[in-house]
């Protein structure tokens, strides 16, 4: 029998690129929910190219987003608006699939494109000792209370973030400016529903009155929330071990 060949054709990827844009034409890698949004889809050599575009959103648990895919038939660059649906904070992306397929069924050119941005959520917080803040003798820790939450998606609170106290003053973590400077952190508790307790220690710490910046951080929620409180310490200095 004789082997058959077939000649092969390299075709170029259609597809440029595509991108979410804020609504006003800003390009944002970060997106809160509700946020008006569109995606733009760019073909190679695109004017009087007819195509057909089959657009995904994927969330963060790799799913298609809601209302998605969606698919259109267009000529040239084509442009649609979206309103940013949280359905998870993360890293989510936008695939663009496209091709010229005709009404004879006939495919001549094909591309593909994926970009990707990420949905974060806007949050609030509070500490329960307010700015005065608490006072304490010399070697007793200070205990704050601080409560964080989202207001993304209705109002609930976050767990899992991580809290660093400051001097104020200095802008150093808290024991920072005085021998041994180390960190006098001597526990922080995630006690559920967005409610923490942070207690700092306050050993060889010089007797005073000084302010203190807690700054909040969880992944893809709004970071650098600094809440200023106060802490009073009396008394002679603590001679304990750190």
């Amino acid at each position: 029998h004789r082997d058959l060949h077939y000649p092969l054709r390299r075709q170029r990827q259609m597809c440029i690129r595509d991108s979410l844009y804020l609504d006003g034409g800003i390009n944002n890698e970060i997106y809160y929910n509700g946020d008006l949004a569109e995606y733009h889809l760019y073909v190679r050599n695109s004017s009087g190219i007819f195509g057909n575009y089959k657009t995904q959103i994927w969330n963060a648990t790799l799913n298609t987003t809601t209302n998605f895919p969606k698919y259109y038939s267009n000529v040239n660059n084509a442009t649609y608006d979206w309103t940013v649906f949280d359905e998870g904070v993360g890293l989510y992306r936008l695939y663009n699939l496209w091709n010229d397929t005709n009404s004879l069924n006939q495919t001549r050119r094909l591309g593909w494109y994926r970009d990707t941005f990420e949905v974060w959520r806007h949050t609030t917080a509070s500490i329960l000792e307010g700015t005065l803040g608490v006072t304490v003798s010399s070697g007793e820790s200070a205990v704050y209370h601080i409560q964080f939450n989202q207001t993304s998606v209705g109002t609930s609170g976050v767990t899992g973030a991580h809290i660093y106290a400051y001097n104020a003053s200095s802008g150093n973590l808290w024991g920072r400016d005085i021998p041994p400077y180390v960190y006098l952190l001597d526990y922080l508790t995630d006690d559920s529903g967005g409610a923490y307790t942070i207690a700092l220690k306050t050993i060889s710490v010089p007797t005073g009155s000084y302010q203190v910046n807690f700054t909040i951080y969880k992944a893809f929620h709004e970071i650098f929330i600094t809440l200023n409180t106060g802490l009073t310490i009396t008394g002679a200095l603590g001679s304990m071990d750190i």
